[in-house]
Order: structure tokens, then sequence, then C-alpha cells
């Protein structure tokens, strides 16, 4: 007789679909198969799960039976999470209940929101295993489904109820083929676990010595967010490589996703410059180490770790909260002009930083965005098409800025203003009068932009720049001949600043009235220490 025991996890697939996970024994006894009850059920043995909740979010979970604990990180779905949590909690054994000996285990524990997302609560939350008895949706099999409830917490936690997607038991992974009610989920894919690693500028932070909340990266290419939590000397983080993945099982034919690099979850307390606490890898990731980590901070914008178990890989963590950037226009390539007979062209351009110089999240009604724009005035008389490309002056054609972070409070808003920069540039042909309503296009985009921020929102820069009223028009009326504008966000400013080079190629296209414009640009990305970085710790 061979014995092997399955757990089943399900797929989370379109909307107003549920979740299950089903524990079963499966007897093969002479070609037949059949249910057997086990003498207690335990929904508490897996060692690490990915779970999804009912606040919309999907949790990676992973016990380590040494520390006696459970550790997870928590997101809502995409890229740009509204909410991101970690949680430990101390497993207490239950005793079995009910007709099938189901055991109730619950963790006891904390939450703490990270700066991957914009919420920033924490506070205790315990949660327990509970059971459905049956599944009706398999008639040959009786046995219970498993799930994690909320019993209590302060403050208010938005779960309610979590539901195994798949989880780790025996050393593989296991995943149901069929989704059972009762949990509605939403639309769930295997993409899902594959969200986007790249760092992400904080949802919120702190500054100088006294507040460490931030994002922060590691020499082993992590990014880590860092909650630092001065009224109760706790800090603590979750960390994930740019290439993170937990892997997919094999589904429906579906090749297997290998998982890759580490995500973990760090739970510590601080006194003065020193903080000591536990790490787990959670399924995020493909590592699977915990241990022990002391770190010392030594100066405001440094933590190293001094002491270690468990194989951790990072050693020094370093808070980047700024980039210097620099972007350059050096050509005007004219593919076709508007008149037979050459062209006059003109060009202008404006940059706009919405970024911590302009914008302070407790106290938008006076935010803003920085605006620097710029007219080349006539580049020629009668230009013909190129080549050559016509050169652009680098009083024209070269901006360059420190882009910051934004700070501020924790953000209740769905989309408060976030850092970006913006570029636009807006092509003419001049002919013999010299006036392009420049000043109020200037002027129309600095107010629509603060509108936006003051009002709470990200302003969409490409839109905003195509927003012009003409008090003037050339002679004939026909020389405006379009703009091309671009943003960057500062994650995407991040992700530049790691390339070699750290640079980035992109052009603008202007094809108003027959004539076909063409400007290629180059944004260059440097990662930069704030000023406030340069504090040391008193006494070192």
């Amino acid at each position: 007789m061979n014995t092997l025991i399955i757990l089943h996890t399900n797929r989370l697939i379109r909307a107003n679909v549920f979740i299950m996970v089903i524990f079963a024994i499966i007897i093969n006894l002479e070609g037949s198969r059949r249910c057997i009850a086990q003498t207690t059920w335990d929904c508490s043995s897996w060692e690490t799960a990915i779970m999804a909740c009912d606040d919309g979010g999907v949790y990676y979970m992973r016990q380590v039976a040494e520390f006696n604990a459970l550790f997870w990180l928590g997101q809502q779905f995409g890229n740009d999470p509204a909410f991101s949590n970690v949680f430990f909690g101390r497993l207490i054994r239950g005793v079995g209940v009910g007709e099938h000996d189901f055991r109730i285990d619950r963790w006891v524990g904390k939450f703490f929101d990270v700066p991957k997302g914009r919420t920033c609560e924490f506070g205790d939350l315990e949660i327990e295993t509970f059971v459905v008895p049956s599944n009706p949706r398999i008639p040959w099999c009786d046995f219970p489904e498993c799930y994690l409830r909320k019993v209590r917490a302060r403050p208010a936690f938005p779960g309610n109820v979590w539901g195994l997607e798949r989880a780790f038991i025996s050393g593989c992974w296991e995943e149901a083929p069929d989704p059972v009610p009762p949990l509605p989920l939403g639309s769930w894919d295997v993409s899902v676990h594959n969200l986007s690693s790249a760092s992400i500028p904080a949802g919120f932070q702190g500054s100088g010595l006294e507040i460490l909340s931030g994002t922060w990266q590691g020499d082993d290419g992590g990014t880590y967010y860092i909650r630092d939590i001065p009224i109760t000397h706790e800090l603590v983080w979750f960390a994930e490589h740019p290439t993170a993945a937990p892997g997919v099982p094999s589904v429906s034919g579906r090749q297997p996703i290998p998982p890759s690099a580490f995500a973990n979850v760090f739970i510590g307390t601080r006194n003065g410059d020193q903080i000591e606490g536990l790490w787990a890898d959670v399924p995020r990731g493909g590592a699977r180490g915990y241990g022990r980590l002391k770190l010392r901070l030594l100066d405001a914008c440094t933590l190293e770790i001094i002491e270690e178990t468990g194989g951790y890989g990072g050693r020094i963590l370093r808070r980047y909260e700024s980039v210097s950037v620099d972007i350059n226009f050096s050509q005007l390539d004219i593919r076709r002009t508007e008149d037979s007979g050459g062209d006059e062209p003109k060009l202008e351009n404006v940059f706009a930083k919405m970024d911590g110089d302009g914008i302070d999240r407790s106290s938008l009604s006076t935010s803003r965005a920085i605006l620097d724009a710029r007219n080349s005035g006539r580049l020629g008389n009668n230009v013909k098409r190129s080549p050559p490309p016509l050169s652009l002056s680098s009083d024209f054609g070269h901006f360059n800025a420190v882009v910051k972070t934004i700070l501020g409070p924790c953000q209740a808003a769905a989309s408060p203003p976030e850092t970006m920069i913006g570029v636009a540039v807006a092509a003419w042909d001049e002919d013999r009068v010299s006036e392009s309503s420049f000043d109020d296009w200037v002027r129309m985009l600095q107010s629509n932009l603060d509108i936006d921020i003051r009002g709470g929102r990200s302003p969409n820069f490409v839109a905003l720049a195509g927003r012009r009223h003409f008090r003037f028009r050339w002679r004939d009326g026909h020389d405006y001949l379009g703009y091309g504008a671009k943003i960057w966000k500062f994650a995407e400013l991040l992700e530049i600043a790691r390339r070699t080079p750290p640079e980035e190629d992109f052009q603008f296209e202007m094809t108003g009235d027959g004539a076909h414009y063409i400007t290629p640009g180059k944004i260059t990305v440097q990662l930069r220490l704030n000023p406030v970085c340069l504090w040391i710790v008193p006494g070192k």
C-alpha cells in the first residue's frame, strides 16, 4: 500500500471567484482511491504559503519552527501598492474540536505598514485557523477547507480572511485544479506572482537620525523598505532583490517558473544606534534562509550589519533620497519642411520637476511644480531637409536638476502627488513673425500642474503640456507643428541610475501641417545622497 499526502490549493481566477485549501490523504489501494480521515486536522502545517486576502492583497507567508513564529509580507495587487505590510507573530497551538477533531491554532503578534505602500499603520494583530467542514464540489472527498481569519486588531486592520492559493509542504509546492467558495477575490493569474520588484520611492519617510523610515539600498542589490517607529523602539523592513520572483508551479500544462533571488522580512528593536532582530525569507522570492541580525547605525544614511546568522548576504544599507538628473537635447533633425522653400525652425521647451523641493504632503495648499522653460529663437532661414541636423545650443537644450523624494505624512488618498519629472518640446516654423504665445504656454502649464498637486493628485504632465491657447498665430495660421512630452517617475529614475551607463535615449517627433521634425534627447541619472546624510552620529 502506497500512501501519499497531498495539499491541494487553489488558483485565483476571474472576479467573484473563490479560494480554498483542502487537506486530504489519498490512499492508492489496488487501483481504487478514497479519503481517510486524519486523527487531527492541522491547518498550520505548511512551511511557506502564498495567500490571498479579502482586502485585495496577496500575502507571502513563512513559518520558522526555531522561532515558533510566522513572518509575512502583505501587499496590494499591482506595482504601485496602496498598502504593504509585514507581520511577526508567535504560534499558540490549539486543541482539536468538532466532529473531525479540527485544531484551531492562533498567531499573536504585530503588523507594520512599510513604505513600499502609502498607508502607515502599525499595531497588534491576532489571527487563527478555521475550517469549512466539507467540499461539495469534490463528491468523493468530504474533507475540510482551511483558512486564516482575523481574531482582533488594534488599530483596525483591513483584512479579515485569508485563503491559501498554494503552499509548500514536505519539500514541494501543491496547487489545486479547481477554485471553490467562499472567498471572492477578483482576478488572479500566475502573472500576479511576478509583480515588479524594481525599487519604488518611499510612500512615506522620515529623515535624519530620528526616523529611518524610507527606501534604502543594500550592497546585496536589494531594496529595503524600512519602517522605524521611535515611540516603540521598533524597526522593521521588507527587502527584495530586483529579480525576486516566487516561482509558479506547472499549472494546466504551463511550464513552471523557478523561484529566484531573495525577499525577506526583518523584525527588530532599536536602541540608539544599535538594532537587533530576526529575519526570514518569504516566498515572494526564491531564497529560504532565516536567522538573527545585529546592525549599527553609522550615520543618518548608513546601516552596517555587524552580526548575522543564517547566511545573510548584505552588509551595508544606504539611504538614497534624491538623484541627479541631466537631460540634453543637442540637435534638430528636419525630415520634411512645412514650406517648400524651407522653414524658419524654432523650438520651445519646458522642464518640470514635481518633487520634494516644491511639494510637501503636509502642506499641499502651498505646494507647486518647479518649471524651467526656454525658447531657442529662430534656428535658421529657409532651412531645407537635414542632414546634417541643426545643432542646439547648450543654453537651450540642457537641463540639470536634483530630484528629491516627496516628504510628508502617510497618505490615505488613492493617488497622492508622487515624485516625477517631465520635459516637453514644441516646434514652430517661425516665418517672419516672432510671437508664439510661449509665455502664456508656460503660465498655463504651471497653473494646471499646481491645481492638480494642491488637489492631492499626480498631474498628467503629458496631457497638460498639450493644452495651449494661442493669443497670436502665424501669418497663415498653420505654423504650429505640435509638441512631444515625456515623464519619468522616481522609480524609473532609480532604474536608469542602476544601468551601465546610467542613461536612456528618447526622442520627440513633431509632424504638424506636413512638416516632420525630430529632436533626440538623452537623460542621465546618478544616485546621490541627500544633504541630511552628512549628519554624523554624535560620538562617532
